[in-house]
């Protein structure tokens, strides 16, 4: 872009103000960018530190300093510009003096340190040229930075190509290389200013993927450049925008939205003419020349984070209406309500949340496998508490003859897992059992000559253990066959369910002739008219996509079903469903955790998907599923929520959308 006035260039890479965590520079220095749980703020600053229009000189960074005391959860850094880099002359005073007794170095000194004694991470500019500046001048003036501004953390690199050539590629990885290992900085921020590939990532530890006059869409910082949404494939931590030129400050709706996108942002009320001076063209402006009167709003609205707690069964599955009271730290009510409850929460700021229990609806645990209701918390981005109730269910018994027709009538006994007899009544029987999870038997009586056959499942063993994690429905079948062949046609119905009694619509069904000619396709639920004594087989679909044949309701596992038409009759057929597994990563204390570390989920033929967490895998119910969690001695794994194994590999078995929970030391 056009050089400005006092040969400043037009980027973020200017003066930037980013939210990170710092640190110490004798620590070992980390491979990328900061994994910050919150999004920061990235403000270009092209203005001098200090002010001599008016006696004593004032600090012309103050706004950066008064919003750094005013939200210190709001992590900020500050990218200083020179002089199209750290300055024209050589060490120790690198920076060009304008006026008399005015030494720029040492006022670029003194308000580095000013913002680095504040808490604020300094970053130095250097242009590269879209990668065709020579790599050696590049590393110059990395080594002036450090050497005339010691308490640099960083680098920006403006300029960054975004065409992932092999030799641009090599460019800015030496160039980070450089930044981390020789000169010991813990940073290195790009600025294509501009989608990227995704080739790039990792070259430098985060990158401007939008700088402009408007703000971005969700297309913008989802990514298209290189496939549709590549973004989010990755962390978040690779990515940050910058805008300028805004006209009015967005909801806290709108920022809370970008904050899924980036780490870092900026938006900028100024478009370089400010005051609206005469002939000022905004395309050759410097909107970098001021600090946007949003900074304060800014990070304000960073600050403040939602926290909202839900309920759930043991199996995961949300239900609403749980009474939950959330506290300050210092015991005062903030807000009481019915789950799902959500309020703005300030960053890093102690809460103190309690779930109550209602009639047979019993808190069990949180998702970090605490057993207290009440559970302090101190969120530091968007945060989602889990509290797991054991709830009740509803277990129905019904009896039907071996044509699927009901018949009603027959003795059902519910007893406990110990042989204590719950309930007891006729079928259609209804029992609500305590909680999700608990095992119960359940056993039908003959009656007369009509005598139970099997239940739905295929089993012939009589009591039934069943434990229900949802409301459930199993058929009893008995051998009562009045009534058969007194029509000439009669209706046949092909339904599917889950494996849990959800109906399955869509599913390819052929029904075939005796002797194998076709009679009619169609999807289920099917209906079709039979000939009264005629033979008919029913093939379902094995599989499609993540719906699989499992069984028959008399329990045959073979897809290819034969029946003789002596009566209208339901036809039965089970799949194991799509499920998604959802993984989320936390500290210790529950706060949602950005590890940057890949987890892997494995089924039964190898690696079905892998990703960062939180992520999620739509799988199938009944299949077993590993998880494997992601350990570094940057972020050591602790142990996995609920089960609180400690085993790196998790097996499980869903039902049902399922959430898990890997824990770190961190």
């Amino acid at each position: 872009m056009a050089n400005l006035k006092k040969d400043y260039r037009f980027f973020l890479g200017s003066l930037v103000i980013l939210v990170l965590v710092l640190m110490p520079v004798s620590q070992a220095i980390p491979p990328a960018f900061p994994l910050l749980s919150t999004t920061g703020v990235i403000v270009p600053t092209y203005l001098e530190p200090y002010n001599y229009t008016s006696t004593p000189a004032t600090f012309g960074w103050a706004p950066i300093l008064n919003a750094k005391h005013a939200h210190p959860g709001v992590a900020i850094a500050s990218i200083v510009n020179v002089y199209n880099g750290p300055g024209p002359n050589a060490p120790p005073n690198c920076a060009q003096n304008y006026q008399q007794g005015v030494n720029r170095t040492r006022d670029y000194n003194n308000g580095i340190g000013n913002l680095t004694n504040a808490g604020v991470v300094v970053f130095g500019y250097v242009f590269s040229t879209w990668g065709h500046r020579d790599y050696h001048n590049a590393i110059a003036d990395i080594d002036k930075w450090v050497s005339c501004y010691p308490k640099i953390k960083g680098i920006l690199i403006d300029e960054m190509a975004n065409n992932p050539t092999s030799a641009n590629l090599t460019y800015y990885q030496n160039l980070t290389n450089y930044i981390h290992v020789n000169k010991g900085l813990a940073y290195s921020f790009g600025n294509p200013g501009t989608d990227t590939k995704h080739q790039f990532i990792g070259t430098v530890d985060n990158m401007d993927i939008f700088e402009n006059s408007r703000l971005p869409s969700a297309t913008d910082l989802k990514g298209q450049y290189d496939g549709n949404n590549w973004h989010l494939n990755y962390s978040k931590t690779n990515f940050s925008f910058v805008t300028f030129n805004v006209t009015s400050f967005p909801n806290q709706s709108t920022i809370n939205n970008f904050t899924h996108y980036v780490s870092y942002m900026y938006i900028n009320d100024n478009s370089g003419c400010y005051h609206k001076q005469l002939n000022c063209n905004p395309s050759q402006a410097n909107p970098w020349n001021l600090t946007s009167i949003y900074l304060g709003n800014l990070t304000q609205a960073l600050d403040n984070v939602s926290m909202t707690t839900r309920s759930v069964n043991l199996t995961g599955y949300q239900f609403n209406g749980q009474y939950t009271v959330i506290k300050n730290s210092t015991g005062g009510v903030l807000k009481t309500g019915y789950t799902p409850i959500t309020i703005n929460a300030t960053n890093g700021t102690k809460y103190n949340v309690n779930v109550q229990n209602y009639q047979q609806y019993v808190f069990d645990h949180w998702d970090g496998g605490s057993i207290s209701a009440y559970r302090d918390i101190v969120p530091l981005k968007n945060t989602t508490l889990t509290a797991y109730f054991k709830t009740p269910v509803t277990l129905t018994v019904k009896s039907v003859d071996l044509y699927g027709r009901t018949i009603s009538g027959y003795h059902t006994v519910i007893r406990s897992s110990t042989g204590q007899i719950l309930a007891s009544g006729y079928t259609p029987f209804i029992f609500t059992t305590g909680s999700t999870g608990v095992t119960y038997t359940a056993k039908v009586d003959n009656f007369n000559n009509v005598n139970f056959t099997h239940w739905d499942t295929g089993s012939t063993s009589n009591p039934r253990t069943i434990t229900p994690v949802r409301a459930t429905t199993i058929f009893a079948y008995y051998n009562n066959s009045t009534a058969l062949g007194q029509h000439s046609t009669y209706k046949i119905n092909i339904q599917s369910k889950s494996l849990v009694g959800d109906p399955v619509t869509g599913l390819f069904v052929q029904i075939y002739n005796k002797g194998g000619s076709l009679n009619t396709t169609g999807y289920t639920p099917l209906t079709f008219t039979a000939n009264n004594n005629k033979q008919y087989s029913v093939v379902s679909t094995l599989a499609y996509q993540q719906w699989h044949w499992n069984h028959w309701d008399g329990g045959s596992t073979n897809n290819n079903r034969t029946f003789t038409a002596l009566v209208g009759q339901n036809l039965t057929e089970y799949y194991t469903v799509p499920t998604n597994i959802t993984v989320n990563t936390v500290d210790k204390g529950g706060n949602p955790l950005s590890t940057g570390l890949t987890f892997k989920i494995f089924n039964s033929t190898g690696l079905a998907k892998q990703g960062i967490p939180s992520f999620t895998y739509t799988g199938s119910s009944n299949y077993t599923y590993t998880i494997q969690a992601g350990n570094s001695s940057s972020y050591k794994f602790s142990h996995w929520d609920y089960t609180a194994s400690t085993n790196l590999n998790r097996t499980l078995t869903p039902m049902s959308n399922t959430i898990i929970t890997a824990y770190y030391k961190n």
